[in-house]
Parts: C-alpha cells; structure tokens; sequence
C-alpha cells in the first residue's frame, strides 16, 4: 500500500476514491472503497497507490489483494455520511467507471482532496471525511491509466536496482509490489467488513 511518512505527509493529499456499485453491505450501510493517491500528487510516485492492501483468500481457495476500506454510507439521524461527504465533496470531478467486459457503468470514481488516518484496524489508511473537499487535479479519461502506469514504471525501476544491486553484491533495496486491478476489480467486501472506518 501507499507510504506517507514525515511531517505533514498525511496532509491535504490528492486522492481518487473508486467507489463500485457492487462493494456496499447488504444492509447497505457500509460501502468499501478502494481509495488511491493521484499520481499527480507530489506523494503520488509509489509502486502502490491504494491506501489499503491486504492479501485475503477467496472462497475458491485462490489468493487475491483487498484494496477495499469500509465508509459509512447512512447514519441513523440522516446527517450526510461518509460516502455523502466524499461524494459532495468531488461534485462533478468524477469518471465512470466502465466494465471492459460489458460496456456498463460498474461504479464511479472521485477525485478528493482530504487528510488521512490510520485505520483502527491497522489496516491501512482511510479518509478523514470532516477534512474531504475538491481535488486540485481534474479526472479525465486517462486519469486512471496514468495511476497504473505511475505503478508499472515504478516497480520496473525498483526491479532494476534490485537486480543491479544484486548484481553488485549489495544490499538489495526493498521492493514494493503494485497492486494493479482489471477494471472490472471487485473490492472483496467479505474480507474488508472486518476494518470499522473511524468515525470522520
């Protein structure tokens, strides 16, 4: 996942919230976002710009990455929640997100700006709603291609100056792995209703 460390780091970051249509409880009180820093933040070039990732196997035994976290999408007196102020908070800055398999809206991402907090899980970093307003950066078309691609060409260079270090019977620097969904990527609700958001 994403490392933000040093003063002020966690501060006003750039950030783009996917929110899929299918990643909500069937209560439909809590909905998983898989939240990510924009690449074009300063604190954007990482091999891994999802604020949470943890490796979780499926019921078919295969192993998979959770980028998901949980936000209250209702509250019992009808204040805006979580999912409301993130998405007032983005206002027309946002994307649809578009299954490569079928063509339909499958979800919708947010750009946001907001000040981040460990989860009380421990799990990762989550939004710190009362904090959430517009992104600088404005979502495009290729918004999200560019955050993979950051991710690609950041592993790949780590990659080579592990081997060379290797190669030069160093100490090899430590690698970070990416976490590049499809974009059809499910957040893997079961794994994820475990991590309560704190209350933002």
């Amino acid at each position: 996942m994403a490392t933000l460390t040093g003063p002020g780091a966690m501060k006003d970051v750039s950030l783009i919230a996917r929110v899929y249509n299918s990643a909500r409880t069937k209560d439909g009180s809590r909905q998983f976002i898989d939240v990510q820093v924009d690449s074009r933040d300063p604190r954007g070039q990482q091999a891994n710009l999802h604020l949470v990732s943890t490796h979780v196997k499926s019921p078919d035994g295969k192993s998979r990455t959770n980028n998901g976290a949980a936000y209250f999408a209702t509250t019992k007196d009808g204040s805006p929640s979580q999912l409301d102020k993130i998405i007032a908070a983005a206002g027309p800055n946002k994307r649809d997100i578009v299954s490569q398999k079928t063509g339909e809206v499958i979800g919708t991402d947010y750009a946001v700006k907001a000040d981040l907090q460990k989860q009380s899980s421990g799990h990762g970093l989550i939004i710190n709603t009362n904090t959430v307003t517009q992104s600088d950066f404005q979502m495009t078309d290729t918004t999200m291609a560019a955050q993979f691609d950051t991710m690609r060409e950041i592993a790949k260079a780590e990659r080579q100056a592990r081997d060379a270090a290797q190669s030069e019977g160093k100490e090899a620097p430590q690698a970070t792995q990416p976490e590049l969904p499809e974009s059809d990527a499910e957040v893997c609700e079961p794994e994820a209703a475990s991590d309560e958001p704190s209350l933002a």
